[in-house]
């Protein structure tokens, strides 16, 4: 199993084991505390202990939701090669499957993301206007998983809002949409402090200045895992934009049954809403758009509607080899990077347990017993040696940070991560 991450260590040893369920610090890595993640955590680590496999549980269950969630999208398709080429274009990517490994927040927004976008096209799909406040709390889960799916709570409010204001009296009832609401409500007034305090710290102001040439570049980088580099990720990015505006002016219902006429407008209106949204708050407030994994659910966000276009009423036999084209890249490129070592993000951490083993394991022959051993490493492996430490007793042990800026610090063992491998001596 991947060793523990800086992060995912941060909030077990700060968050969870202090039972700290509510941020009460905003200046210092504030966005490791993720609500759901570290309650689920809590609840994991009491039932089960502090190992890795305890510690990651609840993603696990956020995964299995969030392929339960692509099955339900993907069961309408009449085609059973096409209902499975669905369900791999929304599934088959190596950066995605690393936050469900991960005992990070951004598993449950995923998952909530999801479980909403099924309930909302259940109703869309059925012509229902009853149990609106359905999505709404998937939404709500979603953003309690990750700040930044606030725009998609609000997006999935206004489409039942609206949805509802156009239905027919006999078919609506005003206690559904007064409940989504009120969950909606009720969910962004227990983020106000998180929030306020946030905005102060500064958090808000972590991330990607420019839409393109940050937040859209980051992820496309990052999507592309560990295969081929490129010198803009762009490249990457542009073609999935031109494939949905192709599908987009392909599939527009002409005629058909009106519920996927309006099931079409909402899926291709809820990400312009999201979108919108991200805009203006950045235009407003100043804040910057999300990068890397805070912007991961863009992928999801747009591959839905992608699908949905693609094997909907209307959709014709290029579409559907479109989709079986999109799935076969998609699954190779899974199948290239999947990988039992390391997460993208926390590449250098991957097999830190493994390297304290080894220490622990050479230590008696380089010092005398009772001697304190040194460990001077990077920041990623740096911050898992306190989790480690208390796992594997590894109180003998001395650690000491170097900064991408320093030198290493004298000690006996050096963990030297990407920064820092021209420091080394091959010779």
């Amino acid at each position: 199993m991947v060793s523990l991450t800086y992060d995912e260590s941060y909030t077990l040893l700060h968050h969870v084991l202090p039972g700290v369920f509510y941020p009460d610090t905003f200046e210092t890595m504030p966005a490791n505390h993720h609500p759901v993640n570290v309650w689920t955590v809590w609840c994991s680590t009491h039932l089960f202990g502090t190992s890795e496999l305890a510690v990651r549980l609840p993603s696990l269950l956020a995964y299995l939701l969030y392929l339960v969630a692509t099955a339900g999208i993907t069961r309408q398709v009449p085609s059973k090669p096409l209902r499975v080429a669905a369900f791999l274009v929304l599934n088959a990517h190596p950066y995605l499957v690393d936050f469900f490994s991960l005992a990070r927040g951004y598993a449950w927004a995923h998952a909530g993301m999801m479980l909403a976008w099924w309930a909302l096209l259940e109703q869309l799909e059925r012509g229902q206007v009853r149990r609106l406040w359905l999505p709404v709390a998937f939404s709500v889960l979603a953003t309690y998983g990750s700040l930044v799916l606030v725009h998609f709570l609000l997006a999935v409010l206004a489409i039942q809002t609206v949805r509802f204001v156009t239905a027919p009296r006999h078919l609506r009832r005003a206690s559904d949409l007064l409940l989504a609401w009120m969950l909606a409500i009720a969910g962004l007034a227990g983020l106000l402090p998180y929030v306020l305090g946030a905005m102060e710290g500064g958090a808000f102001g972590q991330g990607a200045a420019g839409f393109w040439r940050g937040c859209i570049s980051s992820l496309a980088e990052h999507l592309l895992y560990d295969g081929p580099s490129v010198d803009d990720p762009l490249v990457v990015a542009v073609p999935l934009v031109v494939v949905l505006l192709v599908v987009l002016l392909a599939t527009w219902p002409r005629g058909g049954r009106r519920r996927w006429s309006e099931g079409n407008l909402v899926v291709l209106t809820l990400p312009a809403i999201v979108l919108g949204s991200m805009a203006m708050q950045h235009l407003l407030l100043g804040t910057a758009w999300p990068m890397s994994r805070s912007a991961l659910f863009l992928l999801p966000l747009v591959l839905v509607p992608l699908v949905v276009m693609l094997t909907g009423p209307g959709a014709g036999r290029w579409q559907g080899v479109m989709l079986l084209g999109l799935a076969f890249v998609f699954t190779g490129h899974l199948l290239a990077n999947l990988n039992m070592s390391h997460t993208r993000e926390w590449f250098a951490s991957g097999e830190a347990r493994k390297l304290f083993g080894l220490i622990v394991k050479d230590a008696p022959d380089l010092a005398p017993a009772g001697r304190v051993i040194t460990v001077s490493s990077g920041q990623q492996c740096f911050g898992v040696s306190e989790y480690y430490r208390m796992r594997l007793g590894l109180e003998h042990l001395s650690f000491t940070e170097r900064l991408p800026d320093q030198d290493f610090a004298p000690a006996d063992y050096y963990l030297v991560e990407s920064w820092g491998q021209e420091l080394v001596d091959h010779a």
